[in-house]
């Protein structure tokens, strides 16, 4: 027997921002096609850290600002706090 997720919640697609109600507990897309695509850049990030970790290219960095909700200035502003708190820690 199959087992059916039930819920009122109402989610944000995290690729394209449209709310849905999930069917699985762990759905952050809201169709097949957000979830390849968001897979696929996902992809495609890792596969250009791979190759140049401190080097990614603009329009990466800014793809991973605009999914995580920001500007790329308050992305590269993230990160650079993040890598200060890594050396006061140290």
């Amino acid at each position: 027997m199959a087992y059916k997720y039930k819920s009122d919640e109402i989610r944000k697609c995290e690729l394209c921002g449209t709310e849905f109600v999930p069917r699985m507990h762990h759905q952050k897309y809201c169709c097949n096609k957000c979830q390849i695509k968001a897979k696929t850049q996902e992809e495609a990030i890792k596969t250009a850290q791979r190759k140049s970790p401190k080097n990614i290219s603009l329009g990466i960095t800014n793809q991973l600002a605009k999914n995580a909700g920001m500007s790329y200035g308050q992305y590269q502003a993230m990160k650079w706090m993040k890598e200060r708190e890594k050396h006061d820690a140290s």
